[in-house]
């Protein structure tokens, strides 16, 4: 399971490692094969101690993420759910920019996908953790504008 996971990995290194391509558009493709890629390797490595592993190898988000989740008193799933909705945010964002320039509708489409964003992280931490999440845990969330 490791060396299938560290296959995918390196695949995705191998093809972004070297890039200095930072267009949006290359950017949207990063994005969306680094998600692809940790989707595999969550399919490969289960949900189990294997998964929570790599995830803390990924990145510090992860950690701060389970933290904050236990104290809240809420299922360890809620800290995967937390960063799919950031990595949703994330890739959308990206899309946006590639796409309209900062026109009127280009401004409420971002200004709704933080709403939207905001409304789904509220389903999974709830008023309560939503106000204990501080820029540790929800730093990648725009404010409300």
């Amino acid at each position: 399971q490791r060396r299938e996971a560290f296959r995918l990995l390196q695949a995705y290194s191998d093809r972004f490692a070297l890039t200095w391509d930072i267009s949006p558009p290359a950017l949207v493709a990063r994005e969306r094969a680094r998600q692809e890629m940790q989707a595999k390797v969550a399919g490969v490595l289960g949900s189990g101690e294997l998964f929570t592993a790599w995830m803390r190898g990924d990145g510090a988000d992860y950690g701060r993420t389970v933290e904050f989740v236990a104290r809240q008193g809420l299922p360890a799933s809620a800290a995967l759910a937390v960063l799919q909705i950031k990595d949703d945010l994330t890739l959308r964002r990206l899309e946006l920019s590639a796409g309209e320039a900062l026109s009127p509708a280009a401004l409420e489409a971002r200004r709704a996908l933080v709403e939207q964003t905001r409304q789904r992280l509220l389903g999974v931490l709830g008023a309560a953790g939503m106000q204990a999440a501080g820029p540790d845990v929800l730093g990648w969330l725009p404010p409300p504008k």
